[in-house]
């Protein structure tokens, strides 16, 4: 343990402790690889050009989108992103947030000069479910700890 302690000492960089509850995000969009990809979402509820509005800013504040089109009479959005940065599950939840039922009806992985009319399950997919079952883990311990 004092060797630890010892070459910790000598170590250039330095480090600060974070709480288990904040996000560490990446210093550099450079810094992360990119997956480029794009999901096709049905909308339901828009009625009007402030709906779509509404929509298509929800969905570019999500970080990792880099391009929106929403269509109102379509009741749909096409959304490209980085699916190493967004997965499908933070754009439907952007998407019911602000009151519109959301849900994914494809995603193209457009990496590797694939064909984006070519359908293919999204490599992000597992990591996306392995996400949400611990945000849900963690928001269940959170709540049953404050609630004690």
């Amino acid at each position: 343990m004092d060797r630890l302690k010892q070459l910790l000492g000598r170590a250039p960089l330095k480090y600060e402790a974070v709480a288990d509850t904040e996000m560490v995000t990446a210093s550099s969009p450079a810094s992360v690889h990119s997956i480029p990809s794009t999901a096709l979402l049905s909308v339901k509820g828009m009625t009007c050009s402030a709906c779509t509005s509404a929509v298509e800013a929800a969905l570019r504040a999500v970080s990792g989108v880099t391009k929106v089109q929403v269509a109102l009479l379509q009741h749909s959005a096409e959304v490209h992103y980085n699916a190493a940065v967004a997965c499908t599950d933070d754009l439907v939840s952007a998407v019911d947030d602000c009151g519109f039922d959301c849900k994914l009806l494809s995603v193209h992985n457009l990496s590797d000069g694939a064909d984006p009319q070519d359908e293919r399950p999204q490599v992000g997919s597992v990591a996306c479910q392995a996400i949400a079952k611990l945000r849900s883990s963690y928001s269940s311990s959170s709540s049953s700890s404050s609630n004690s």
